[in-house]
């Protein structure tokens, strides 16, 4: 949501991006640009977004791991890159966040699966990565691990605040562990 004009916005899965237009009720296909650059590659959605108070300005991710900005003021899409790996397992995940500084988005994105220590196969693990916004650094944090052990597996929020960040995820649980 444009929060000047109250405007929501949404792409498709070939990268068309619509808007509700709240002073008119009316949906309409933003003609000007789409997530379908030549810097993308292949046409794909947006996976999540957020939207910057500090620059009037979204930024989000694509569903193939590709960072970009989306101006609605001028209708425009600017790619920003990877923002993260290379890696087939890099999906990002829709825990993504603008901190509160206002110059640092928060993600977290699919990393590889592993084998515990005590021999359970995961299929993948949750890995943090921040992107530092006016100098366009990324920083890999790595994979998460809760202290007793069992990894987050699965992620669909992120929240930063206090200098803490919190997520809503699925957690490992061993089979052999009791259940409250």
């Amino acid at each position: 949501i444009d929060t000047r004009d109250g405007n929501v916005y949404w792409s498709d899965v070939f990268g068309t991006i619509q808007v509700y237009d709240y002073g008119t009720e009316t949906i309409e296909v933003v003609q000007e640009c789409d997530l379908n650059n030549e810097a993308f590659g292949e046409p794909n959605e947006w996976r999540s977004m957020v939207w910057s108070a500090k620059e009037k300005v979204f930024y989000g991710i694509r569903w193939k791991s590709d960072l970009f900005r989306f101006d609605p003021a001028a209708r425009r899409v600017d790619p920003l890159g990877r923002i993260f790996g290379e890696e087939e397992w890099s999906t990002p995940s829709l825990g993504l966040q603008i901190g509160p500084d206002g110059d640092t988005i928060y993600c977290l994105v699919d990393g590889p699966g592993l084998i515990t220590v005590d021999g359970r196969k995961l299929k993948r693990t949750i890995r943090f990565v921040t992107y530092h916004i006016p100098t366009g650094t990324v920083k890999e944090h790595g994979t998460l691990r809760l202290a007793d052990g069992r990894y987050p597996v699965y992620a669909t929020s992120i929240e930063v605040h206090d200098g803490m960040v919190y997520s809503g995820a699925w957690i490992d649980v061993p089979e052999n562990s009791k259940r409250a």
